[in-house]
């Protein structure tokens, strides 16, 4: 059963993404938007402190995008485009050594 169960929510977030990043207009244009080098650095994102993060990878769990953020963490920042920059990561963090910055 919860295999069932995982399978449903994992298959369920697939058909999300896809079709925020191809069909819907509003998440496509914010994909390609978020893409431009110029823009990024007049983009909020979500920041490290790096030095403290011990990896234990909570904030990625409920990202509703699917973004691995601890890919991110050598960079300081999310530079993902497909960030929504919703801040679920930065809740989710324990020890709270992310923001939104």
């Amino acid at each position: 059963m919860v295999a069932v169960k995982k399978f449903i929510h994992d298959w369920f977030w697939i058909v999300l993404i896809a079709f925020c990043s191809t069909i819907c207009p509003m998440g496509t244009m914010s994909y390609y938007v978020a893409s431009i080098e110029a823009l990024k650095t007049k983009i909020n994102h979500v920041t490290f402190n790096v030095d403290s993060c011990k990896g234990c990878n909570l904030c990625s769990k409920d990202c509703p995008v699917g973004i691995n953020v601890l890919d991110h963490k050598e960079q300081g920042q999310i530079l993902d485009a497909d960030c929504l920059k919703c801040n679920v990561c930065v809740e989710k963090c324990p020890k709270k050594l992310l923001s939104a910055a």
